[in-house]
């Protein structure tokens, strides 16, 4: 863990405890307090699963994606609830973050615990006994508060947009590499998009859910009949749909141009208060595209070079938009996007800056131009080859005519060249062999009796 960034933000914390005026987009400021606002109602502690969960095979990182990369030396802001960082698979690995709801200098508690989950996938340590892990755990993790609530949308407690704008702004500017926005607004606030542009400006990958309102009976297969969802809408931003264990959309997971990959979204198993618990939805599915960013931005001088800014976001994103596996359509589609993210394509092959030739329209690439000198040499080839084989068919029949006769010369030889009759074979003895029989006694008449 890099020690120097949670000195960095404890120090950052006790200057907003003392002097500093912290503003929301330009509205009201308020003095930040230091002392972190203690739950309401203190969620029960979860049980631990020791099973690992249907997720983790199917990304499998310890074997495929950490001999690459576990996201050393980067930083993952995670938008939500808080981040309990006292939960053991998040000790050390959490800032202190801010509170956007009460204004205070620290998000790493969480009261739901919604963000901790989101949290756990990403950068969550391997304990013993525990089936669950993140993806990228040597990442760290910048908790910002920007709602009490479990499921933050219109039909439950819609989030407050300056404070989603302000949380953006703030991970930007403290070192977040990626951000990964497991909130939702069906409202378009032009701060939300000014925080959007200044983020991927200085380079940060934006991830964000695209929401859960889509309805079978309303929608159908077509796109969800909502506002689009923001900031997962805004240009440059990844935003992520969920898909089951088969690969298939998660019902809910809304359909639209904005999706642009998915990710595991239902029966999750991630940190929860004190053990694990199974989270649903495309919230926890950004989680794991920010993770992957997460990897490939680790490995950056392999991967990505020494790019910035815009063109920083854009690597990224290419690069897990290319590597994505298929998914049920085979194709770009409004439900699944590019595909189901795939750390360990991402990690590990080359990208072309080739378009992908559509489906049904592949035209086979025109032969090259002939060679005089190659088409030359190939007919000599072909007529040396043919004297060849033929000049190997008349010595085989030499060496074969030669064997015959060096069987059948000594052979006429020692016969002096006369020809054998073969003995003749018969059953008698040679010295019983039957008396001569003149002809004419065979032919004489019989005698008739009395003349």
């Amino acid at each position: 863990m890099a020690t120097g960034r949670a000195v960095a933000g404890a120090l950052l914390s006790g200057i907003l405890a003392t002097t500093a005026v912290f503003g929301i987009c330009g509205h009201r400021a308020e003095i930040a307090s230091a002392v972190p606002v203690a739950c309401k109602n203190p969620p029960s502690p979860s049980g631990v699963i020791s099973q690992e969960p249907w997720n983790q095979a199917w990304f499998d990182a310890p074997d495929k994606v950490w001999p690459f990369s576990t996201g050393t030396g980067t930083t993952v802001a995670v938008i939500d609830t808080g981040v309990d960082a006292s939960h053991p698979q998040l000790f050390g690995r959490v800032l202190p973050g801010y509170d956007l709801v009460h204004n205070v200098a620290h998000g790493d508690i969480d009261c739901v615990p919604h963000g901790t989950a989101e949290a756990g996938v990403i950068a969550a340590a391997r304990l013993p006994g525990v089936g669950s892990y993140g993806l990228a755990p040597d990442a760290e993790i910048l908790p910002l508060r920007v709602s009490e609530h479990e499921v933050v949308d219109d039909k439950s407690q819609p989030v407050d947009t300056r404070k989603l704008a302000a949380a953006i702004t703030y991970a930007a500017d403290h070192g977040a590499d990626v951000i990964d926005c497991a909130v939702v607004s069906y409202h378009d606030d032009p701060a939300v998009a000014a925080a959007v542009r200044h983020a991927i400006d200085r380079g940060v990958v934006v991830v964000a859910m695209v929401g859960d309102a889509h309805n079978a009976d309303r929608d159908g297969i077509g796109p969800t009949q909502v506002p689009p969802p923001e900031p997962a809408s805004y240009p440059g931003v990844i935003g992520v749909g969920a898909i089951d264990s088969d690969g298939s959309r998660v019902s809910t997971s809304q359909i639209g141009d904005y999706v642009d990959l998915v990710a595991p979204g239902s029966h999750v198993v991630a940190p929860a208060t004190g053990g694990q618990s199974q989270f649903d939805g495309t919230s926890i599915a950004s989680a794991f595209v920010a993770a992957a960013a997460t990897l490939v931005l680790a490995e950056r001088p392999l991967l990505i070079g020494s790019l910035s800014g815009q063109a920083r976001v854009s690597a990224v994103t290419e690069r897990l938009l290319a590597t994505a596996g298929p998914e049920l359509s085979a194709e770009q589609s409004l439900a699944y996007g590019a595909g189901v993210v795939d750390p360990y394509r991402a990690l590990t092959e080359t990208t072309s800056n080739r378009a992908p030739t559509p489906l049904g329209a592949y035209n086979p690439p025109a032969p090259p131009k002939p060679d005089p000198v190659k088409e030359a040499a190939a007919r000599f080839n072909r007529h040396t080859g043919s004297l060849a084989s033929r000049l190997a068919l008349i010595i085989g029949a030499a060496v074969l005519l030669l064997l015959a006769l060096a069987v059948v010369v000594p052979r006429g030889r020692a016969l002096r060249w006369r020809a054998m009759r073969a003995p003749r074979i018969t059953d008698s003895p040679p010295d019983d062999q039957p008396e001569f029989v003149a002809s004419e006694a065979l032919f004489r008449p019989p005698i008739r009796g009395g003349s």
